[in-house]
């Protein structure tokens, strides 16, 4: 008793302290997401979120037919979980996984693979995973043909090259000049190489930004390295009304512009292109900080003020939405090469938002 009445409010702060340091999550015992495959493949990395399990995976390159086949969490099969497998094949880069509504904070599992080497006899291996659920700014599961996309609630129009259809947003664009839809190898899956003369993919009229609405666009292309054509990589376009924004390239160098209604233009370019390589760039239209920005691979290379175009309506509401060929301000442009996973947002993402898009692009 004595020594209970000389150390007891000793001890009982020390208590109140642990307890405060646990609820401050000091001795929170979670650990980054990992994941590990035996050769002949490559996990390089995983994201755990409410919505699903994505890996990025790579296999060697005499590897043949490799195949997700399961996804086990937490001791059960993806499908038994009423989830669904997506994006299945996987070659040197891939993106694999289950689209699936996590209940648990914490998973580990298992991912399993088929596969043989030069047609020889099949394979089977298994990889482990562990993690726990991550809060992600892009986090919502948005699918089309199976294939599997993470964004948020803000995005309005999503076209992973697989398809004519805008697995955000309901629309259908209609393809011309003969283009077929998806017909090359894509930055993820399936994409879609255009011409440079005449092929488009047109979705209509059916989006309108004034100056005072934010929004941002991301798209993944390479280009054929036609240099006389120069082209238009994304835009919204209309013969009758100048106003409208695009993404293009002339010369090289990668131009992000906007056009008012009165056909004045404000453009920011500060991004050399060269052919034959993969590129992801977005623009950012953010009149709120009164900032429009160019970002490549992830990195903000250029901004300008959005006050120096003026207060007047960015696009008409006849403006036609078209992806591969734009004449914006009077101007044919086409482009030559494949162009894949262009999305647009109605709110302007942050700069972290837009290198974790680029550093585990979905």
């Amino acid at each position: 008793m004595e020594y209970l009445m000389t150390y007891g409010w000793a001890i009982l702060i020390i208590l109140i302290a642990a307890g405060a340091l646990f609820y401050l999550g000091v001795f929170d015992t979670d650990i980054p997401n990992s994941c590990s495959i035996p050769a002949p493949f490559v996990c390089r990395d995983v994201i755990v979120n409410e919505n699903g399990i994505l890996f990025n995976l790579g296999a060697g390159a005499n590897t043949q037919n490799a195949l997700v086949i399961d996804v086990k969490i937490n001791g059960e099969s993806c499908s038994d979980l009423g989830g669904f497998l997506y994006n299945t094949d996987i070659d040197e880069e891939s993106y694999s996984g289950c689209a699936i509504n996590l209940s648990d904070e914490k998973v580990s599992g298992s991912v399993d693979i088929t596969y043989n080497i030069q047609n020889s006899l099949d394979h089977n291996i298994n990889g482990d995973f562990s993690g726990n659920v991550e809060e992600r700014s892009i986090a919502s599961t948005v699918q089309n043909n199976g294939i599997f996309h993470l964004s948020d609630e803000n995005l309005i129009f999503g076209w992973d090259g697989e398809s004519v259809n805008d697995y955000a947003g309901g629309l259908v664009g209609i393809p011309a000049g003969g283009l077929n839809v998806p017909n090359t190898e894509g930055y993820l899956g399936g994409g879609t190489e255009f011409d440079g003369v005449n092929d488009n993919l047109n979705f209509g009229n059916k989006f309108y930004f004034n100056i005072s609405d934010p929004f941002t666009y991301s798209v993944w292309f390479y280009w054929n390295g036609n240099e006389s054509t120069g082209g238009n990589v994304f835009g919204l376009a209309s013969k009758s009304v100048s106003s409208g924004f695009d993404l293009l390239f002339l010369s090289n160098n990668l131009r992000f512009s906007l056009r008012n209604t009165v056909g004045n233009e404000l453009g920011i370019s500060n991004a050399t292109i060269f052919e034959r390589q993969w590129y992801h760039a977005v623009g950012v239209f953010d009149p709120a900080n009164d900032l429009m920005s160019l970002y490549v691979n992830g990195k903000r290379v250029e901004i300008r003020q959005v006050s120096e175009l003026g207060l007047v309506s960015i696009m008409g509401s006849t403006n036609n939405f078209g992806i591969g060929e734009n004449t914006v301000g009077g101007n044919f442009r086409t482009f030559n090469g494949t162009i894949d996973e262009v999305a647009i947002w109605n709110r302007a993402l942050s700069g972290d938002e837009i290198q974790n898009l680029y550093n585990s692009y979905i």
